[in-house]
């Protein structure tokens, strides 16, 4: 009998705990207090990363996060 569950099992580890929250164009833009052409001209100048759901753009809220600590953006209070 085989058993060599860590290589069956060992895609979990690379899985999130949590689910991942995403924002449309119009939240985050109010959450960083900047306008929403300012927000795409960021995620167009690779800035500020998004992606595609739907066919409508998203923002992982972790990814805003993490450029307001690299001092890409600030978030207001």
């Amino acid at each position: 009998m085989r058993t060599n569950t860590k290589q069956a099992f060992s895609w979990q580890q690379e899985t999130p705990q949590f689910p991942v929250q995403y924002l449309t164009i119009r939240e985050a833009a109010k959450m960083l207090s900047i306008g929403e052409s300012t927000l795409r001209r960021l995620i167009n100048d690779g800035i500020m990363p998004s992606c595609r759901i739907g066919g409508s753009i998203r923002l992982e809220i972790n990814q805003i996060h993490q450029a307001a600590q690299n001092g890409a953006l600030e978030l207001s209070a």
